[in-house]
């Protein structure tokens, strides 16, 4: 697993008015939390933590946090909270992690290859796009590959079919399917049935077709009158 690091450094005023302080003078607040540690509130520059964000840490990356010249913790990204206008950031929430014990996490699969049903004409079909694992940190894998260059018109590949790394277990259900290649007919039929649907003319209520009844009639008497008239 991949390792940055952050230098930190602790906050020691708290609330709106100083946070705001702090991010005009391009720092981002932040808190470290962890199962044997009292929340710790930091902060750190924001163009550091945009280049460690550019590793791709707001996924399964390790960060060391560097707490001025005191400790250092491994811990992982929990939430990045930012200006819905400005994308600045505003707040961020980091999970100190053990580097000796397990963990679940979401890992992202990695497909590989073009299918031979797809090049027959199936259209490619995922199910799923990442995996649930339990692992060592330090073992987590930045994506995991899945070959689905064999799959044919119909075939699926399931979660049982994903090779994992040593050290690596899968919790998401063995029998889940993953990805599928599925007939190019079973495509145009539901866009045919989507067509059917937008061209069918909307039914009239009850009460208009038996209103509209009783206007025939009426209309169908006159004329009978119309015509008793000129006969005589």
């Amino acid at each position: 697993m991949e390792e940055v690091s952050l230098k930190t450094y602790r906050r020691e005023e708290t609330g709106k008015g100083p946070n705001r302080r702090l991010r005009r003078a391009g720092m981002v607040p932040a808190v470290l939390y962890g199962r044997e540690l009292s929340p710790l509130a930091l902060k750190f520059s924001s163009r550091d933590f945009q280049q460690v964000l550019s590793t791709g840490a707001g996924g399964n990356v390790l960060i060391a946090l560097k707490v001025e010249e005191e400790n250092t913790y491994p811990s992982m990204i929990k939430e990045v909270q930012r200006d819905p206008l400005s994308d600045a950031f505003l707040h961020v929430d980091f999970q100190q992690i053990s580097l000796t014990s397990t963990m679940e996490t979401k890992v992202p699969l990695s497909f590989l290859g073009e299918p031979e049903g797809v090049k027959k004409g199936g259209i490619l079909e995922y199910i799923i796009r990442e995996v649930k694992v339990e692992c060592l940190p330090t073992q987590i894998p930045p994506s995991i590959p899945l070959d689905i260059s064999s799959l044919e018109i119909g075939q699926p590949l399931y979660v049982k079919d994903i090779i994992v790394p040593a050290g690596v277990k899968l919790l998401t259900p063995l029998e889940e399917v993953v990805v599928t290649v599925v007939p190019p007919a079973v495509e145009e039929e539901v866009k045919k049935k989507v067509e059917e649907e937008e061209i069918k003319p909307a039914e009239e209520p009850e009460g208009a077709k038996e209103k509209g009844k009783e206007e025939i009639e009426k209309e169908g008497k006159k004329k009978e009158k119309g015509e008793g008239r000129r006969e005589r």
